[in-house]
């Protein structure tokens, strides 16, 4: 009597021919371990770009490509086990799934049971049933991993970025000014130059009193340089700075940007996009502030926390200006830091400005005018990282990293007052680019725009018009020549736009979205000019 119901659930699942299956041959076998793997592959790829997008935000397919492509070993690639563990997981889950509603026990429980599936069994089943996939697998298997793939790739742009790869614009020649062909006028007495780019540094920090989207000011040193120094603005107030453009969203693209004006793109449509294939050349048509001020007799210094050739920046600044790399593996030999020591990215922030200190001290004994252009890192994404410095002043950790990196970099500058060269010297601070840890700003008006901080300190010219600007990174190349005093004629460079002056910029001549759909085009001049010169 016990036994009565188990019988009687296999004579019911035997009795349904169309759905069960004889044994598997070994070439069904293959089919269906070659099915499982690609449907697997699929939702693999498919969960690893939705979490990454999660926490990113939407990244452009160029990007990505970019960092399939240049040397990684230099970053804090920490969290890539976290999401792939979970991508694995979660792929696993899916297929574990599948295969339990294939299985006769639950089309028994469901088609059986169920008096509508019942009736209809033969409808709902045989798509479902070993039957089915026993004759079409790989197809159904084909299929799935198609549309897992054409939905992790449309997430990604890739559809958008594909088809404008291969519809030309000469929107970047129309807009171009060489400034090899400029004749830039500096004055006798040259200004030496403090660059300081912080990671991911936006106005958005701010509390929603001053103009930011916070409900309290995360930032507020760096808000009191930005109202009582230079800062241009996209709104009516100080606080505001430059929007976010196609190529710019990442630290090598603003990093060109800003010091060259001009975009850095991957056109799919192109062999050797960018001569880094072979990592030798970096953008060699590219004409940056470095040559500029190398040929003014500058000495000139790049340094930064992490390992420089990291996104291939030690061959961009060697390669554009000749700058002296001092990155976390020169700090050992310059007693910064000992030789086994290693957080976060290299080093930390705190040990960033102590070497900044050090170096400046040697710059300025000397008799030529310095150009010392760093870059921070504690507050890259995701969670930042948190120094002796930081205060536990509120709940979310990277909130006190943010808070942190503001304290460091005011402490600097009050530091940098006191030095016999201040008053010779013009010190420009700006973000990279906007934060990608989407997550942290969910209780930010979606109607708020974020931009990237900017402040010129020192600058040797007054703007005519500060706020209510429309512009981006690439116009930072002429503004801080133009805030060094150099005089440029027709105040535009590569697509940049001096800020000092009133000449509109590429987001004033044009809308936007405008501007960012020509610069994802292919470009033949910017390919032929600037990739590969």
């Amino acid at each position: 009597m016990l036994n009565r119901p188990f019988l009687s659930l296999k004579k019911t699942c035997v009795s349904l021919e169309s759905f069960h299956s004889a044994p598997l041959t070994r070439g069904q076998i293959v089919k269906f371990v070659t099915s499982y793997i690609l449907v697997f592959l699929g939702l693999f790829v498919y969960f690893l770009i939705r979490t990454i997008i999660s926490i990113y935000g939407d990244m452009q397919m160029g990007e990505v490509i970019f960092f399939l492509s240049v040397p990684l070993e230099e970053g804090n690639v920490d969290f890539v086990p976290e999401l792939v563990a979970k991508s694995l997981f979660s792929a696993l889950i899916c297929v574990a799934t599948f295969v339990a509603l294939l299985s006769n026990w639950y089309q028994y429980a469901v088609f059986v049971q169920i008096p509508l599936f019942k009736k209809y069994r033969r409808l709902f089943l045989y798509p479902f049933s070993f039957a089915f996939l026993r004759k079409n697998a790989l197809v159904v298997a084909c299929v799935t991993a198609l549309l897992l793939s054409a939905a992790s790739l449309s997430k990604l742009g890739f559809v958008n970025s594909f088809a404008y790869s291969f519809i030309k614009s000469n929107f970047i020649e129309e807009n171009y000014t060489d400034p090899r062909a400029v004749n830039l006028e500096f004055p006798d007495e040259k200004r030496n130059l403090i660059y300081i780019m912080m990671e991911s540094i936006e106005n958005t920090y701010a509390s929603q009193s001053v103009g930011g989207g916070m409900s309290e000011n995360l930032i507020p040193e760096l808000t009191d340089l930005a109202r009582n120094h230079t800062s241009f603005s996209n709104t009516d107030d100080f606080c505001g700075g430059a929007v976010p453009v196609y190529s710019c969203t990442l630290t090598v693209g603003s990093t060109v940007a800003q010091t060259s004006g001009m975009p850095f793109t991957l056109p799919l449509g192109g062999s050797r996009i960018n001569s880094l294939g072979d990592f030798v050349d970096f953008l060699p048509g590219a004409y940056s502030i470095g040559e500029i001020l190398e040929l003014e007799g500058y000495n000139q210094v790049y340094l930064i926390g992490s390992g420089a050739a990291f996104g291939g920046r030690d061959k961009y600044f060697t390669q554009h200006g000749s700058y002296t790399i001092k990155d976390y593996y020169s700090a050992p030999a310059d007693g910064i830091i000992p030789d086994d020591y290693h957080v976060w990215w290299g080093m930390e922030d705190a040990k960033l400005y102590a070497y900044a200190k050090q170096e400046l001290a040697v710059l300025a004994a000397g008799d030529q005018p310095f150009n010392l252009t760093m870059l921070t890192v504690d507050t890259h994404a995701v969670g930042g990282y948190t120094c002796d410095l930081c205060l536990e002043r509120y709940d979310d950790p990277y909130a006190n990293v943010v808070a942190c990196a503001s304290q460091q970099v005011g402490d600097f500058v009050r530091w940098l007052e006191q030095q016999d060269y201040y008053q010779d010297t013009t010190i420009v601070i700006c973000g990279d680019h906007n934060c990608v840890d989407h997550g942290f700003f969910r209780e930010v008006a979606e109607d708020y725009q974020r931009t990237t901080y900017n402040v010129f300190i020192n600058s040797s010219v007054e703007g005519t018009r500060q706020y209510n600007r429309t512009f981006t990174a690439l116009d930072m190349f002429p503004t801080t020549l133009a805030a060094m005093g150099v005089m440029i004629p027709g105040e535009q460079l590569g697509l940049g736009v001096n800020l000092f002056s009133d000449t509109p910029t590429i987001l004033e001549r044009h809308n936007p979205l405008y501007v960012n759909k020509e610069l994802a085009k292919r470009s033949d001049f910017y390919f032929e000019r600037i990739c590969r010169n």
